[in-house]
């Protein structure tokens, strides 16, 4: 069962020729400009039912926030906060008002 790999040679891989590892010199090309974002037409102006759209969906976000800050609080505030609980308080609201509920704006 063991005859043969006592005895076994080890194989040197052959050398390699510096031409199969790096290609040959070819003629360059030129890159074409591109665009890393559309351009801009006309004014910047947004119109006045995306701004009142915006306005609504920052006005809800701050009253789901604060919804949350809230009841948080009345959660925590059976006995007088600690600095832990103000802590977590504040982090907890952070990363509740961080979450993404929307797709972000353009």
């Amino acid at each position: 069962m063991d005859e043969g790999l006592t005895d076994a040679h080890t194989v040197e891989p052959a050398p390699q020729q510096i031409a199969d590892v790096v290609p040959a010199e070819g003629p360059r090309l030129d890159m074409h400009d591109q665009a890393l974002w559309p351009p801009r037409r006309g004014s910047a102006r947004v119109p006045g039912r995306v701004r009142l759209a915006r306005a609504v969906l920052v006005a809800a976000w701050a009253l789901a926030t604060g919804a949350f800050a809230w009841t948080l609080y009345r959660v925590l505030s059976v006995e007088p906060p600690t600095i832990l609980q103000w802590v977590f308080l504040l982090f907890s609201t952070l990363c509740f008002a961080w979450s993404p509920s929307a797709p972000p704006a353009h």
